[in-house]
């Protein structure tokens, strides 16, 4: 059986969202909670071959990512947060065969380290479209080999990647004229072969790495909440909405970092903003959030990057932030970076307006 949202609640949402911000009289807005968990299982499969021996690694891992409350507020969803990974081996082998046959079998496969995946949400007139991180890393530590060898590690993870684009991604989209059901499941895939494979290397004659997964949203609550707190939809549109900013400011310094300002994003939710940027050298340093208009930091993140090599950081805005931001009806990314070598700091910044 389907509970749907209350029409008073629903039509003051919707005025709300095609206004692209919550109205006046827009007092309450009804929040569904759910409680999602994401499950699956991959396959690894990897051939290097060379002119004495070859070696064939597979494995199959059984993952699950769960994330304890994902809410909708009318039709505007959350993104998640506190999603918790877990995953283990059902399956693993590493042999390697020479002309007389297989001279080397290591039977030691142990996940150390594991990574929860999660989902971000993009508003659309009649859904939410999600993108969706199954799993986000785990390491395999390959043990249990003869004469001495090993143990070693295999790192499968979708680095820096934003959400949708890396190994374990996936989309899938939820009509709003489903949110409040009891239950609902939505199935996802995903392969990689080739050199995006992971551990591809020189030699490496085969390698495929598949997945499936299914998404289960289970019901868990519901409750109201005042136009304070209720998520405003950026610009909807099925993909992940592109920011108005101001120009970033002349350079203090040469151009150390070279923020990408077309793609900076701010989450529908308000959740959290992302800057992608390169540095011209190895780089670390910070990037700190303020509201529009304003001088204190509502939140900050590090980071560090290679040199001319792509890289993303991110910062996430608690509920007080979220407050502000909507008040400022935007918010300020200042990215500072210093080269691993040393030198004077480089600093840009860009603005993201809400609509």
């Amino acid at each position: 059986m389907r509970t749907r949202t209350p029409l008073a609640a629903l039509a003051a949402t919707l005025a709300a969202l095609a206004l692209g911000a919550p109205t006046a009289g827009a007092a309450e807005a009804t929040r569904i909670d759910y409680a999602v968990t994401i499950e699956g299982t991959a396959d690894y499969n990897r051939a290097d071959v060379d002119a004495e021996a070859s070696a064939q690694h597979d494995e199959t891992i059984d993952f699950r990512t769960a994330i304890p409350r994902l809410s909708f507020i009318g039709n505007a969803a959350e993104d998640s947060t506190g999603a918790l990974g877990t995953a283990s081996v059902r399956r693993g082998s590493f042999t390697m065969t020479g002309p007389s046959g297989i001279f080397l079998h290591c039977s030691s496969h142990t996940l150390v380290d594991t990574t929860g995946g999660g989902l971000d949400a993009t508003f659309a007139p009649d859904k939410t479209v999600f993108a969706t991180r199954v799993l986000d890393a785990f390491k395999i530590q390959v043990g249990g080999c003869p004469n001495g060898l090993g143990p070693w590690e295999y790192t499968f993870g979708s680095g820096a990647d934003p959400v949708g684009v890396g190994i374990f991604d996936g989309t899938f989209s939820v009509p709003h004229s489903r949110i409040g059901e009891a239950e609902m499941t939505f199935p996802l895939k995903g392969e990689v072969t080739g050199s995006s494979c992971p551990n591809h290397h020189f030699n490496t004659a085969l390698c495929s790495l598949t997945w499936e997964a299914t998404v289960t949203f289970k019901r868990t609550g519901e409750g109201v909440v005042d136009d304070e707190v209720a998520p405003v939809p950026i610009e909807p549109q099925p993909a992940e909405p592109a920011p108005r900013h101001e120009p970033a400011p002349p350079a203090e310094h040469d151009d150390l970092i070279v923020p990408i300002v077309a793609k900076a994003s701010l989450a529908p939710s308000l959740a959290r903003a992302s800057v992608p940027f390169t540095c011209e050298a190895a780089c670390r340093g910070t990037l700190i959030a303020t509201a529009r208009g304003k001088a204190k930091p509502l939140a900050r993140a590090t980071f560090s990057a290679a040199a001319s090599r792509a890289a993303r950081v991110t910062v996430r805005f608690d509920r007080a932030d979220k407050r502000a931001i909507r008040r400022a009806r935007g918010v300020r990314l200042t990215l500072t970076a210093t080269a691993v070598k040393g030198g004077a700091p480089d600093r840009r910044s860009l603005v993201l307006r809400l609509r």
